[in-house]
């Protein structure tokens, strides 16, 4: 038998074992089961910080003009 015969019947075997302990690998462990919590209404007193965190920046604060109303501004206001 040459080695390219030899490469062709051996090359399919290992494709299909790699795919196969490539499905057995990885995963989650489990260890996470809490379920995250409804956001919750905050008071702050006066003269109190509010921290707040947002996925985007405001533009800036007035609604009532087209560049300041936007979905990140309305979080914050509302």
């Amino acid at each position: 038998m040459s080695a390219h015969r030899t490469a062709r019947r051996i090359l399919p075997v290992l494709l299909v074992t790699a795919l196969g302990a490539a499905a057995c690998g990885g995963g989650s462990t489990g260890t996470n089961t809490a379920k995250p919590k409804a956001p919750t209404q905050v008071t702050v007193k006066d003269g109190g910080t509010l921290t707040y965190g947002a996925d985007q920046e405001p533009t800036g604060f007035n609604q009532n003009t087209s560049k300041d109303n936007g979905t990140s501004v309305v979080n914050v206001n509302e």
